[in-house]
């Protein structure tokens, strides 16, 4: 089964025009700190009371539990994205920031990013995922601050072995494109979401956003546990 995901939508109007064409969750990059396709808090505040796809998720590659804690709880999504520095967040701060989020007052998931560097990726991701809702599976480069944005793949067989030991959905992420989706996805990853991520980021702020005039066809997941996620970012 497969889900469509797309991030650092900039405004209300496109996230409407994404879900129009089928897409179910819509992620948005809430920070000053120079990431690609970020935007305002207030403004992401703004798109999501407006819009509500299948999970609003909001990123974050802070590693300070409190700065966390006040921008989701402002921004208010469906779903935590923590794509912060290896090891800036400790299992205990994890745990803290679970039982935060997740309790009588509020439910919002956390996604964990893990970045494949090498083998070693398979033990962290079994690690995070007795604690985190979600693994994304993604690239990291000293170009971007945190895990991802590196327009990278990586090694797919370590990415397989993660999905194959762990019990909870992962997406896949990093350097995924239309021209090797199909690869990734074949190469034994068919239970695994995958993250397209596309150049809104990189075009020029007077250009707006160009989508297919059709549809965005995908097979949905269950609604229980959704093991496959295709994330384009557009």
């Amino acid at each position: 089964f497969m889900y469509v995901q797309i991030y650092t939508v900039q405004s209300i109007k496109e996230a409407k025009q994404l879900l129009h064409l089928g897409v179910d969750n819509i992620g948005l990059t809430p920070a000053s700190v120079g990431l690609p396709g970020e935007i305002t808090e207030q403004l992401a505040r703004d798109i999501f009371q407006s819009v509500k796809s299948t999970n609003n998720i909001a990123l974050s590659v802070s590693n300070n539990i409190k700065e966390i804690l006040e921008m989701t709880f402002y921004v208010n999504p469906d779903i935590l994205h923590l794509c912060g520095e290896i090891g800036g967040i400790s299992d205990k701060e994890l745990y803290l920031l679970k039982s935060k989020l997740q309790s009588t007052t509020s439910d919002i998931k956390i996604m964990q990013a893990v970045s494949v560097d090498n083998w070693d990726a398979v033990q962290r991701a079994k690690q995070y995922s007795n604690i985190v809702d979600y693994l994304i599976l993604d690239t990291s480069t000293n170009e971007v601050e945190g895990i991802g944005a590196s327009g990278n793949t990586h090694n797919w067989e370590i990415s397989k072995s993660i999905v194959d030991n762990v019990d909870i959905p992962v997406v896949l992420a990093g350097g995924l494109s239309p021209e090797n989706v199909s690869e990734a996805i074949n190469s034994g990853l068919s239970e695994a979401g995958i993250q397209v991520i596309f150049e809104m980021m990189h075009r020029p702020k007077a250009k707006g956003p160009s989508y297919p005039d059709q549809k965005i066809q995908a097979p949905k997941p269950p609604h229980q546990k959704p093991n496959t996620a295709a994330q384009e970012e557009d």
